[in-house]
């Protein structure tokens, strides 16, 4: 089970309804362990919408498909993690999923910069509004 909480002061602080589901998880498992993760500041969907335009507006200027580009940056300006499987050592690109705000800022900005010195404008971010599905 799933319980949202946030930390002030050394204490946890529920929205009234987490509040009821956690107080009732306690009672009905007194002795128990349980592991609380942090949940991290991911990078947002606005910052991933946005993301994909400027790979579309890429792609349109140089003929690579906007998953390639996706591919190719990913490789070019994200750290690798190291990862063994069956005793032999890869390393691989970061998936831009397992990225903060603040990662994803400087990434974009990485791409900023590569279309500017191909000669490609990019949308700026403060006017794009993505579409509400």
């Amino acid at each position: 089970m799933t319980f949202i909480a946030e930390i002030q002061n050394k204490e946890l602080f529920f929205k009234p309804y987490n509040k009821f589901r956690f107080d009732d998880f306690l009672s009905k498992h007194e002795g128990k362990f349980v592991r609380l993760d942090l949940i991290q500041n991911s990078r947002s969907l606005r910052q991933n919408s946005y993301y994909w335009l400027c790979l579309e507006t890429i792609a349109n200027h140089t003929g690579h498909s906007p998953d390639e580009l996706h591919r190719l940056f990913k490789g070019k300006f994200l750290p690798t993690k190291n990862m063994k499987w069956r005793g032999t050592d890869y390393r691989m690109a970061r998936s831009t999923t397992e990225l903060t705000k603040g990662e994803m800022a400087g990434y974009m900005m990485e791409i900023q910069k590569e279309a500017g010195e191909m000669g490609i404008e990019l949308p700026d971010p403060k006017d794009y509004t993505p579409e509400l599905k």
